[in-house]
């Protein structure tokens, strides 16, 4: 009789040990497939690649104007000092170069307009609602150019979760390893150029 107890004690704690390890993997699983959190940039890392950057604003105004041959130096400082007031200065700078050639008032055959060829007939609506444009014509001045490309890739950014090179094809309107790949290394020379290390 003792020998039948201690057996089923055993039995429900073998059932019991599986139902624990079936638990246990499940939530390994589900947790394997979470997407890690995105975490925050610290504001201080923002305020400190600003202060480095706005400290390369000369060089990055000679690599502008090495890169267009259409817009006076004048305007070349202008663009730079426009961009560093954003998070992402170099890849702004990177995408105006293969976008717009660094040439404010740039119209593509599809209709994109100004230094980030935004697409007017897809996000003036929405640029002017928030006030980042009062009409179309705005696309071609720095400043609402700069803001609205601004705004527009980071909602491709969000989009693609975070995925840069994603995020570009989004920003572009479809698939275009070349296009994605002239974005990023003008991104890693300016990296270079102002000492930065990619974090």
């Amino acid at each position: 009789m003792a020998h039948k107890v201690r057996s089923s004690k055993l039995k429900y704690v073998v059932f019991i040990l599986l139902i624990l390890c079936v638990g246990g993997i499940t939530l390994l699983r589900v947790s394997l497939r979470t997407d890690p959190p995105i975490l925050p940039i610290p504001p201080s890392l923002v305020v400190e690649e600003v202060v480095v950057i706005g400290k390369s604003g000369p060089a990055l105004s000679n690599w502008v104007y090495s890169r267009s041959i259409r817009i006076s130096r004048d305007t070349c400082k202008k663009i730079v000092e426009e961009t560093i007031k954003y998070q992402k200065p170099l890849l702004l700078l990177s995408i105006m170069e293969v976008e717009s050639h660094f040439v404010p008032t740039a119209t593509s055959s599809k209709n994109a307009m100004g230094l980030m060829q935004v697409m007017p007939g897809i996000w003036d609506k929405d640029l002017i609602a928030k006030g980042i444009i009062k009409e179309r014509r705005d696309l071609y001045d720095i400043e609402p150019s700069i803001k609205a490309g601004n705004y527009v890739f980071n909602l491709c950014l969000v989009r693609s979760k975070g995925d840069v090179e994603k995020a570009l094809e989004y920003y572009l309107g479809g698939k275009d390893g070349v296009y994605v790949k002239r974005i990023l290394t003008s991104l890693s020379t300016l990296y270079i150029l102002t000492d930065m290390r990619l974090h």
